[in-house]
């Protein structure tokens, strides 16, 4: 278990002598941001072999996270996509300052898992700011001439002695040469980059309020169908968004994979089911190119068998005739008698 930390009169998390701070954002490069709006990572501290600490304060609003239905604006503290984003700025920090991976590496994800505890128990993002702790613990690194290739990290995020949340990343990191290589390889000519993309809706826009948002450019899905437990759109994300595209990319992003997969999920469930993700599990096959169509296609699948109860749906993405990502959702409450069916016939487009 991580040791318990508490917040002092001072603003600093304390526990055994050591001290985490939430005065300040770290350097935006070490958790891959431009935006200093978007670093939510305030410190970091080694706790032993393969462990650290790390500090992150979470946002009382944000375009993104911020933007919910049906209280926008005021989303619980505890809110799926914003501990994913927390947790990749965890990951990224352990990965430069403890492990040593040199600035300008490419990481990528191979598999991403992430539960909350009690997500009814969280307080509301408006009433914060709200600081947690996450202990990272790094396991099975891979090495070649004294460089760090990969690693799995196990996160538990903390608020006080109380457990949060806790997530399972495996990440590989080539150096920008290989990188380019790698890319190069698989598709054959050079990866067109998000800041060079003129981008307008591919088809009709999925309805902002059915997929939990409310501002235009977070709706991720066009030409959407959905009904009797399935959903399938396009993905269709705006090159340009602050968050998912915070700096150019060559790729479409995993935040934007995930929250995608929400999205369809979401429209998969019943009419009126609870729609509020508690746990999520992704498995990352291939980079998602940002000049070809990618399709979601979500299923319920009812309830969870597991520790988790509610409601289960899968979502894959589908590119250039290969499945490029794998994502499993489960959402809070219990599965009705009608989980596996959609209701009646929706479509956009």
């Amino acid at each position: 278990m991580a040791a318990p930390w508490g917040l002092s009169a001072t603003g600093t998390l304390e526990s055994d002598g050591a001290r985490l701070s939430f005065e300040r954002p770290v350097e935006r490069g070490l958790v891959h941001r431009r935006a200093v709006a978007e670093v939510f990572v305030t410190d970091f501290l080694p706790l032993g072999a393969d462990e650290y600490a790390v500090a992150v304060q979470l946002p009382r609003a944000h375009a993104l996270f911020g933007d919910q239905v049906p209280r926008p604006g005021r989303p619980p503290a505890w809110d799926l996509m914003l501990l994913l984003e927390c947790a990749r700025q965890a990951g990224t920090v352990v990965a430069h300052e403890g492990l040593g991976v040199p600035r300008g590496t490419a990481f990528l994800i191979g598999t991403w898992d992430l539960e909350i505890e009690d997500p009814e128990s969280a307080p509301e993002a408006a009433e914060g700011p709200h600081g947690l702790v996450i202990v990272v613990r790094v396991r099975q690194v891979r090495r070649a001439g004294g460089r760090v290739l990969g690693a799995t990290l196990d996160l538990e995020f903390m608020a006080g002695d109380h457990a949060v949340a806790h997530s399972m990343v495996t990440a590989s990191y080539l150096p920008a040469v290989s990188y380019a290589r790698y890319r190069l390889g698989r598709r054959g000519s050079p990866a067109p980059t998000s800041d060079a993309a003129r981008w307008h809706r591919a088809g009709l826009a999925v309805p902002g309020d059915l997929v939990g948002r409310l501002r235009g450019e977070n709706g991720l899905l066009s030409d959407g169908v959905w009904a009797d437990g399935q959903a399938e759109a396009l993905v269709d994300v705006p090159p340009s968004h602050p968050t998912f595209y915070d700096h150019p990319l060559d790729h479409l992003p995993a935040m934007a994979l995930l929250e995608a997969a929400r999205q369809a999920a979401t429209l998969a469930l019943p009419a009126g089911a609870a729609a509020v993700p508690r746990r999520m599990s992704a498995a990352f096959e291939r980079v998602v190119e940002l000049d070809a169509p990618t399709r979601v296609v979500a299923r319920v699948r009812g309830a969870d068998g597991g520790s988790v109860a509610g409601p289960r749906v899968g979502a894959r993405f589908d590119q250039l005739g290969a499945t490029a990502c794998k994502v499993d959702l489960t959402f809070i409450g219990a599965a009705g008698d009608d989980a596996a069916g959609g209701g009646s016939d929706r479509s956009c487009g």
